[in-house]
Parts: structure tokens; C-alpha cells; sequence
């Protein structure tokens, strides 16, 4: 992923700390799937509910970080 790389070119220090974010969301994401490939409806909306936030959150606040360390040239 070319993630990683940016961050460390531009010295984004919560690098370690945002990886092991997306991390856990793919493992959690995994295990929504896991329930959801057994066909429990409930579980089904807990997933989009779960994916809907985790977006947000994320985009609003752990990408905007690294952007602002980009729009102050690094």
C-alpha cells in the first residue's frame, strides 16, 4: 500500500499509530463478514453501522491530520 510510504516521506509521526488503526478495522471488518456469511441479518446492520462510523471518524479525524502536516509543507 502506498500509504505507509507517503506518510513516512512527508515524517508523519502518528504513522505507527493510524497502520494500527487500519489494521484493526480490517480484522473487525473480517469478523462482521465471518457473522454475516452465516446469514444473521442483525449482525448484517451492526456491520454497515460499524463501517459508517469507522469511516466518518476516521476521515474526519485521522486522515485530516496527516493533510494538515501536508498543507504546512511537511
Amino acid at each position: 500500500c502506498a500509504l505507509p510510504i507517503y506518510m513516512k516521506n512527508i515524517g508523519y509521526n502518528e504513522i505507527h499509530k493510524h497502520l494500527l488503526e487500519h489494521s484493526e478495522f480490517t480484522q473487525r471488518t473480517l469478523q462482521f463478514k465471518q457473522v454475516a456469511d452465516k446469514n444473521v441479518p442483525k449482525d448484517s446492520k451492526k456491520l454497515i453501522v460499524y463501517l459508517r462510523n469507522w469511516l466518518i471518524n476516521h476521515i474526519m479525524f485521522e486522515d485530516k491530520k496527516y493533510s494538515i502536516q501536508i498543507g504546512r509543507g511537511h
